[in-house]
């Protein structure tokens, strides 16, 4: 099973990590950081092992962030701890988490075929796209649709529907179509 991309979500608070890191009371921290704004926002690494191709920053309601519009502080330390963590390097000032990170997400997306049956009855590759949207999971390297049921507007219950198999599967139970992880 071949894993094409990391995908790291870091959820960024830096008056709440400060919080925490220091273990400040309601009290402490109130004198402290009265009136003050907190960075906050949602930074995502994506890339192969532990090289970096591409980023996202969006803010807590997934508003883009541009780059530009952070001071020194936050892109020279928040988010190279974040970028340190996705390679393994060494973090500011040596502390052993990712400044200003309050919570990690870390997926895993692979690459999905699917294979259509032609005319000539044999199954031939049609699409292909990246597990990283919310209709498909992965678990333990069989393929799963993700779907959801129930009524418009009011509690939905998410269901998995088994996707992936091999060719003769396929034709074994009839099926016009099947997926598989793609090398």
């Amino acid at each position: 099973m071949i894993k094409i991309m990391r995908k790291v979500t870091f959820l960024i608070n830096y008056l709440e990590w400060m919080r925490k890191y220091y273990n400040l009371t309601d009290e402490q921290y109130n004198d402290i950081f009265k009136n003050q704004e907190s960075f906050k926002c949602i930074f995502t690494l994506i890339g192969k092992g532990k090289i970096v191709d591409k980023y996202e920053m969006t803010d807590y309601d997934r508003n883009k962030i541009c780059m530009d519009d952070l001071n020194g502080y936050q892109k020279g330390v928040v988010l190279n701890d974040c970028y340190a963590y996705f390679t393994g390097g060494k973090y500011h000032s040596d502390i052993k988490e990712p400044c200003g990170v309050v919570d990690i997400k870390e997926e895993e997306i692979y690459r999905i075929g699917k294979y259509s049956r032609h005319s000539d009855g044999k199954f031939h590759l049609v699409e292909e796209e990246a597990t990283d949207s919310p209709y498909w999971e992965v678990i333990n390297g069989i393929i799963y649709y993700v779907f959801w049921t129930g009524k418009y507007g009011v509690d939905y219950e998410e269901s998995l529907c088994k996707v992936s198999m091999g060719e003769e599967e396929a034709i074994r139970n009839n099926c016009g179509c099947y997926y598989k992880i793609l090398e």
